[in-house]
């Protein structure tokens, strides 16, 4: 008998189609397959997801730089440096003497310097207990000295040292927290009441 041969037709594979799974069907897989038991309880999902580099960077407070530290401290250099030439003058008109230009240049041209470093470090590390204690321990020096010069001390030694101390006593007013500033204040004030200080030397 001759041979058959049977044409192979082609057939079209059918596409799948995706199986739905009820939701209650779903957590009795989960629950079977004991996936949740491997989970350590009471971890937070910060563990199992870690934030990206960007959400740390957004959630991370942003460091200042040393330029802006340079601009924060030049900030106080302009009024304070104003403040220690018009103290300059100030001393001079009191006691009547002539005020040059080589004279304050003299006195400022060393002194600017040291106050800038002065206050660049203690500005930029103001908020530190050491820095908080130098400022309070410098105040407490400093009105106290300042007063006793306009009452006790020669017209010279008063143009010598006036200046610079009256600077730095408000500059550490400033620098110091609230509570200090009045601490230092009120001591200053019982020290003068006690050693019958006056304000000024004039009057």
């Amino acid at each position: 008998m001759p041979s058959k041969k049977k044409a192979g037709s082609k057939t079209a594979a059918a596409p799948t189609q995706p199986i739905e799974i009820s939701e209650e069907e779903q957590w009795r897989l989960i629950n079977e397959s004991g996936i949740l038991n491997q989970v350590p309880q009471g971890i937070s999902p910060s563990t199992l997801y870690p934030p990206s580099e960007a959400q740390v960077a957004a959630q991370s407070p942003p460091e200042s730089s040393f330029c802006d530290e340079i601009f924060n401290a030049a900030l106080l250099v302009i009024p304070f440096s104003s403040m220690f030439l018009l103290m300059e003058i100030l001393i001079h008109q009191q006691y009547a003497k002539e005020v040059t230009v080589k004279s304050l240049a003299e006195r400022l041209g060393p002194a600017i310097p040291i106050l800038a470093v002065f206050i660049f470090y203690t500005n930029r590390h103001k908020n530190a207990w050491p820095t908080q204690l130098l400022l309070f321990v410098l105040a407490n020096i400093g009105g106290p000295r300042l007063i006793w010069l306009f009452n006790r001390a020669s017209y010279v030694l008063i143009m010598m040292q006036a200046p610079p101390l009256a600077t730095l006593w408000v500059y550490a007013i400033v620098q110091l927290t609230l509570g200090r500033a009045i601490l230092n204040l009120v001591i200053v004030g019982v020290w003068m009441k006690w050693a019958g200080m006056k304000l000024s030397s004039i009057g």
